[in-house]
């Protein structure tokens, strides 16, 4: 049979002061015996379906009582849990917890309906439903980490059951696939240079990508070099880093080395030379 949770918070006892309570099945029950009770939560048990009414007395330190406060509550039935799971699943660029279910033929939500209760990054949220959606999923706006899930039916009177408990882990992120760097040359237009690469975009695209370079071989000091990072559109597919080289020493050939750094945080080495005159 159902039992039900009480709490008598106000007023604090003070020191030698107590309550004393009964209850009485309403309409017209006999109460049940007087109990010594403080501001502790107890647990009236094996209670039949219905509404009750509890009364209850200040008892002071010189044992003069005030008078009586009535109070009432009502005993719902047991309630039989359905089957809930739980996770976190991508939308776009939004997660959201998902609470997925089946409601079997004849269900019928708990008297004061249910808590959906979730602890993350050590906060805890809970949103309440009168009813479950028939649909069988209730998405909640959440972020990418680890958490823990409750769901409750909500027997009225503070008394919840708890129908399903669940730690639940982050979307894995996508795997990343590496840009691939076609070609790459050092061009010269006019009395200009240019480090010009092509590629295949990576997956997710590089759209921030580190080039790093530096002029090699023999050349009059100081030579040219540098660390640059250029913004890039998703569709991406080629880019030219503008280079001022110093002039071959004894030769008619400038050289470039370097590497290029993407979005999956690959390191992909560049060699290019060209005509210098």
């Amino acid at each position: 049979m159902p039992n039900v949770t009480i709490t008598i918070p106000q007023p604090v006892l003070a020191a030698g002061q107590s309550f004393k309570t009964r209850y009485r099945l309403l309409p017209s029950g006999s109460w049940s015996g007087y109990t010594s009770r403080s501001n502790a939560a107890f647990t009236l048990t094996g209670l039949a379906t219905g509404d009750y009414q509890l009364e209850v007395i200040l008892v002071k330190a010189d044992s003069s009582e005030c008078p009586a406060i009535y109070k009432t509550f009502t005993v719902v039935p047991e309630y039989s849990c359905i089957s809930f799971s739980s996770q976190i699943v991508k939308t776009g660029t939004l997660y959201y917890l998902q609470i997925t279910y089946t409601l079997p033929g004849g269900f019928t939500n708990p008297a004061c309906g249910w808590d959906i209760t979730y602890v993350q990054n050590g906060i805890t949220t809970t949103n309440t439903y009168t009813t479950l959606p028939t649909s069988g999923i209730i998405k909640i706006p959440v972020t990418n980490t680890a958490m823990a899930v409750y769901v409750r039916a909500n027997m009225c009177n503070g008394n919840k059951k708890d129908c399903h408990q669940a730690d639940v882990s982050p979307v894995a992120p996508p795997p990343c696939t590496g840009l691939n760097l076609v070609t790459q040359t050092l061009v010269k237009s006019g009395s200009n240079f240019f480090i010009k690469l092509t590629f295949v975009q990576s997956s997710p695209a590089t759209t921030s990508l580190q080039v790093v370079y530096s002029q090699t071989g023999s050349f009059i000091a100081p030579g040219d070099g540098g660390s640059i990072t250029i913004p890039l559109l998703p569709t991406a597919t080629s880019v030219s880093i503008p280079v001022k080289p110093s002039r071959p020493n004894f030769a008619e050939f400038v050289y470039y080395t370097g590497k290029v750094i993407d979005a999956c945080n690959n390191q992909i080495p560049i060699s290019v030379n060209t005509f210098y005159y």
